[in-house]
């Protein structure tokens, strides 16, 4: 088994994939390999579970995040999302209006320029 994870503080790590068997990882990634054992998932009222791995012992163990907590992070996220696509839209239209700005540029220059010059 392979356990792909990103690292947070400390020794623990919060688990991004678990792999069996012959796989093609991406270069870049965090990975251990080894014979791991999955916890047993708990059922908590209002807690959404978190697949972790300590790197010290390489043990698997959830961690238990409040519901209210995630839909929070999430309504940032969302408003987050909202105001970098404005961003994106500004700065598209930004860069088309450089575009044109330098196409005009251009003709100018060459309509300034005699073909002879050029």
């Amino acid at each position: 088994m392979i356990v792909a994870y990103a690292k947070e503080t400390g020794s623990t790590a919060l688990v991004t994939g678990v792999y069996y068997g012959e796989v093609v990882l991406p270069e870049d990634g965090n990975y251990i390999e080894g014979a791991f054992e999955l916890p047993q998932q708990g059922d908590l009222p209002n807690l959404d579970p978190v697949l972790k791995i300590d790197l010290s012992t390489t043990i698997l163990y959830y961690d238990y995040v409040s519901r209210d907590s995630v839909f929070a992070q999430l309504g940032d996220l969302q408003k987050k999302l909202t105001e970098a696509e404005g961003i994106n839209k500004r700065l598209a239209e930004e860069s088309n209006a450089n575009q044109l700005a330098l196409m005009e540029l251009h003709m100018l220059v060459l309509s300034v320029v005699s073909p002879d010059e050029g």
